[in-house]
């Protein structure tokens, strides 16, 4: 009887196993992360409002302290003239913004026409990375840096979305690269656009190709 006793009150008093929780050392994610739904997107959504339908092809949503700006490579959905092929029916938006809250503004808004074979040149580059989107098995966030939100259109999955905060080397650090290349783009003057859209397309294929081959 004692013995029995014995074991009921060993298995009372045994603790819990404690639940999951990231490792606490310093690491840089090889992928980005993805995007918790829910509250703590304010800013990424007053940004989206202001884009309206002017996304689809890959857009990059930036935020340190003291600059806020978004790119967007969409294009218009003329199907039913069938000139898809048009460059001025595809575009990058670039956006400068006042700030990173629920309220922001755009300061300046600028729609660059492309060409369908650059923009498509984003997509794939863009899928190909959010598609491999997974959880860090250890810490990454810090005190400051800069946040990266990336997202685009994958046919038969809809709208993939994916973050990184202040990647220092790797595939998530070029992302963000791309990303200041892309705004640099429409920032340049159109003379001095053409050479830099063909440097752009060979590192965006060239990154596509990398992000394919990393597991």
């Amino acid at each position: 009887m004692l013995f029995l006793f014995a074991i009921g009150a060993a298995i009372c008093v045994a603790e819990p196993p404690d639940p999951v929780r990231l490792k606490y050392e310093p690491t840089q994610p090889k992928f980005l992360v993805p995007v918790s739904p829910g509250a703590g997107r304010d800013y990424e959504k007053a940004v989206e409002k202001i884009l309206d339908s002017r996304r689809g092809f890959g857009t990059m949503i930036y935020e340190t302290v003291g600059e806020f700006f978004a790119i967007s490579v969409w294009g218009k959905d003329y199907a039913a003239n069938a000139d898809n092929e048009h460059p001025l029916y595809n575009f990058i938006t670039y956006l400068q913004l006042n700030g990173a809250s629920g309220d922001a503004k755009a300061t300046k808004d600028v729609n660059v026409p492309i060409d369908i074979d650059f923009a498509i040149a984003v997509q794939r580059a863009w899928a190909t990375m959010l598609l491999k989107t997974r959880w860090p098995e250890k810490s990454f966030l810090g005190a400051d840096g800069y946040t990266a939100e990336f997202s685009c259109s994958v046919r038969s999955a809809g709208s993939v979305y994916g973050y990184t905060w202040s990647p220092h080397e790797g595939l998530t650090k070029e992302m963000v690269d791309l990303g200041f290349a892309l705004a640099d783009y429409c920032k340049a003057p159109s003379a001095h656009r053409p050479k830099l859209r063909e440097k752009l397309m060979a590192r965006l294929r060239d990154f596509e190709q990398k992000a394919g081959k990393t597991n």
